[in-house]
């Protein structure tokens, strides 16, 4: 594998997801193998039946070869022939119970994507279980973009100017969005990977103003660098678009 890079301290990464939310889950525990991760990984995922579980062979291979992958699969109506294979653990949905039972801490980083309900439920049993607000990240897909907890979306803000060097490009901040989905709408070419804050791939130079974090970031990066994907501005900021990405690699 290819030079380590460590997440921030040892706490678990925990990847939640449901139906074709697993996608970016596997893209993030494809990055942390990739990069050499030895922090716990624990991997749940509920589908329906193994017809409908997307990336499953890969999921158990990773898991086989890494042992610090651990891997949770629920389905809720499995199919006759699942029941003649060991593709999933249990029968049901994915629920607080059983990812407390098999973490054993809230200290941990959660990641979750799936249907919204299925987020909104987790993301509220996962703070009254003690987890720590800016260790929950999800992400939406499709038109449900409507948001909860600490993440609701202010009704005033500064529309603060975001220029992008070297096309010079300049955007006034809607009061939502990262910078990179700034970027992105604007036609600008834009490194990124997970969009979660743990590959690093869309670590820019920040040349003048600062940011805020949304989320907190796995990845590590220098001070000067700024991760597009979970930053906002906190100021008017001038990022340098694409410039040195590979210093957020280390090893």
């Amino acid at each position: 594998m290819r030079g380590a890079r460590q997440t921030k301290d040892d706490r678990p990464i925990v990847l939640i997801s449901a139906g074709v939310g697993v996608t970016p889950m596997i893209c993030i525990l494809n990055t942390l193998v990739a990069n050499g991760s030895r922090s716990p990984i624990f991997f749940f995922h509920g589908a329906r039946n193994g017809n409908e579980h997307a990336f499953g062979r890969h999921l158990r291979a990773i898991a086989r070869s890494h042992e610090n992958v651990h891997v949770h699969v629920a389905y809720s109506r499995p199919a006759p022939g699942d029941l003649l294979v060991s593709h999933y653990n249990a029968c049901g949905r994915i629920a607080i119970g059983v990812i407390q039972q098999l973490i054993g801490s809230p200290y941990g980083n959660f990641f979750l994507c799936g249907p919204s309900a299925f987020m909104r439920e987790l993301y509220e049993d996962l703070a009254q279980g003690g987890v720590q607000l800016d260790c929950i990240h999800y992400e939406f897909f499709g038109p449900a973009t409507a948001e909860f907890g600490r993440f609701q979306s202010p009704t005033s803000y500064v529309p603060y100017q975001i220029r992008y060097d070297p096309t010079g490009e300049s955007v006034l901040w809607d009061g939502r969005s990262p910078l990179l989905d700034m970027a992105l709408n604007q036609g600008l070419n834009a490194a990124y990977g997970c969009r979660s804050g743990v590959c690093g791939t869309c670590a820019c130079k920040l040349l003048e103003g600062e940011v805020n974090y949304a989320q907190s970031s796995v990845a590590p990066i220098r001070k000067d660098m700024v991760l597009l994907c979970c930053a906002k501005p906190a100021s008017d900021i001038v990022v340098a678009l694409g410039e040195e990405p590979q210093q957020v690699r280390s090893g």
